[in-house]
């Protein structure tokens, strides 16, 4: 139960993301084209039943937002200026981890609290450079 229980979190976080990101977009100056992708790729996330798997779509939607803001530079340098603008940063860097934990160490183990945790530390972070 307690897992459907923040499967269900998860979609309605998803959900009311979405809706922030069309909100942010129109009343910031971000280029309609990073809001669209990062709508439709967050909403790939949004709809990803593998843990590991949802933590990898929601590091890379963080990745490509911050490519946008942030070009030509690696994502350690990337993180590095956009730590001003993060209410998050500790938590953006340990979601980080956890996706390169998985992505780098095979069988790694993944539970539905962990992954969610860094999902929202993701869904945070989008959110707040999308204000500006």
């Amino acid at each position: 139960m307690n897992a459907l229980m923040i499967v269900m979190a998860g979609i309605l976080g998803g959900a009311v993301l979405l809706l922030i990101l069309l909100k942010l977009c129109v009343r910031i100056r971000v280029p309609p084209g990073v809001c669209r992708r990062t709508e439709r790729e967050w909403e790939e996330v949004r709809g990803t039943r593998d843990p590991g798997r949802r933590v990898l779509g929601a590091d890379a939607v963080f990745d490509g937002l911050l490519r946008s803001l942030f070009p030509g530079e690696d994502f350690v340098e990337r993180m590095r200026r956009a730590e001003r603008r993060l209410p998050n940063t500790e938590a953006v860097w340990r979601a980080h981890k956890v996706r390169n934990r998985i992505a780098h160490e095979a069988g790694a183990a993944m539970d539905e609290r962990e992954a969610a945790q860094a999902v929202q530390a993701f869904e945070k972070a989008i959110r707040s450079l999308l204000r500006g």
